[in-house]
């Protein structure tokens, strides 16, 4: 059975190749508006389908409630302020995203960076101090339980996962291209 929190790591370093390509974007609207614009909005759609969607309903819906269930104190402790990261990204992203859509190229972008700079140091978080406290403390059958729940969770929108899953190298290719 595949661990859940290697799951959601893989989900981590999917989000990370995102990450390591946006500064590649710097100032691309100047001398190509329309690719600049392209772009961002497939970053866009990568946020909210793949980080916001699908990672986040995992975290959010699924790990969460159980690491609360087991330790309520977890939820003072660090829960509290990993969902609030969540609502300011969404936060950040409706805004890149109305920002684009006036044509304030360099501020969509700058909203962005903002998004990418929290998303790392919460992926930090998450990865050295959640997951850790998870593989502590989730039994063998609870983690398996949790396993299966995000395993079915991803068949359940398989194709769509592999889509955006594949939107990283799609953004690559049209930076080099």
């Amino acid at each position: 059975m595949t661990d859940p929190i290697q799951i959601l790591i893989a989900e981590h370093n999917t989000i990370k190749k995102v990450s390591s390509l946006f500064p590649h974007l710097q100032n691309l609207w100047i001398n190509n508006p329309r690719k600049y614009e392209e772009i961002i909005r497939e970053i866009i759609e990568f946020c909210r389908g793949y980080a916001d969607f699908i990672h986040h309903h995992k975290e959010e819906e699924m790990l969460f409630p159980l690491l609360e269930m087991i330790n309520p104190s977890l939820r003072h402790q660090i829960i509290e302020e990993l969902l609030d990261h969540h609502h300011t990204f969404r936060q950040l992203i409706n805004t890149a995203e109305t920002l684009l859509n006036s044509g304030k190229y360099e501020e969509s972008y700058n909203t962005l960076a903002k998004y990418f700079d929290l998303i790392e140091s919460h992926i930090q978080a998450e990865d050295y101090e959640l997951f850790v406290t998870a593989t502590e403390i989730l039994s063998p059958s609870r983690r398996e339980n949790l396993s299966i729940s995000f395993l079915s969770f991803d068949d359940s929108i398989k194709s769509e996962k592999e889509r955006l899953e594949k939107l990283p190298e799609n953004i690559m290719s049209k930076l080099t291209g």
